[in-house]
């Protein structure tokens, strides 16, 4: 009797050690089917995606001009440019106007006051502070990185004459709220020209204030000489 009583505890124990490993095994797989699926879903979605064969590429190398209107939440406009030329010359506009000169390693700062560029003498900028400066124009151009990562394809549309990639990214929360923002990535530099979002709340969609729109680009001959207190380009400045 003794030897059936620890015969068959022997046995439950074993039982129970068989049921304990599985229950994760069955978590384990389950959890792999579901992942297989997704990864069957997503490689569904790619094979189908209109989107067109790039290297998705931040290439703005040419001499260039960029400038962005901005509008805040509360309808607010204000603007920010910034431009190149072949002899590296950077021309910067936000609150304020600068041109940075390059000279011996580093910049010469020229600023605009009183209608016209004068340049600081008692002080020299560093590649790296004049990237410092201007870094709030590169997050708008730029964001075409982001952009590429976590945005999903939604066509093509044409910008100030220059072919866009148009993105969307959404985030929703269940049914309720939901907010979509569209991305204009300039097909020939990969710069983000563009940002628009809207909202929806309980099925009702309004465009939301904030955005940013590119309302000039130009790639190419950009001349940024100083003469006279003036860039030789500064009646389109």
């Amino acid at each position: 009797m003794k030897k059936s009583i620890v015969g068959i505890t022997a046995a439950i124990a074993v039982t129970a050690v068989v049921i304990i490993a599985a229950v994760p095994a069955a978590a384990w797989i389950r959890e792999a089917n579901h992942e297989n699926q997704i990864q069957k879903v997503e490689a569904a979605v790619r094979e189908t995606s209109t989107e067109p064969e790039n290297n998705h590429t931040f290439r703005l190398e040419e001499p260039y001009f960029i400038e962005y209107e901005i509008t805040d939440s509360e309808g607010n406009v204000s603007r920010i440019a910034k431009a190149e030329d072949a002899q590296g010359r950077i021309y910067y506009k936000d609150k304020e106007e600068y041109l940075f000169v390059p000279e011996g390693g580093t910049y010469l700062r020229y600023e605009k006051k009183d209608g016209a560029f004068a340049v600081r003498e008692d002080k020299k900028y560093s590649a790296d502070t004049v990237r410092k400066i201007t870094k709030e124009f590169d997050e708008y151009a730029r964001k075409s990185l982001t952009v590429w990562e976590h945005g999903v394809y939604a066509g093509e549309e044409s910008m100030l004459d220059r072919s866009c990639d148009v993105y969307e990214i959404t985030h929703s929360v269940l049914s309720i709220f939901s907010q979509k923002y569209e991305y204009l990535i300039d097909q020939e530099t990969g710069v983000c020209l563009g940002e628009r979002n809207k909202r929806k709340l309980a099925g009702i969609e309004e465009t939301d204030g904030e955005s940013f729109l590119c309302t000039r680009m130009e790639v190419g001959e950009i001349d940024l000489t100083i003469e006279d207190g003036e860039i030789t380009a500064g009646n389109s400045l």
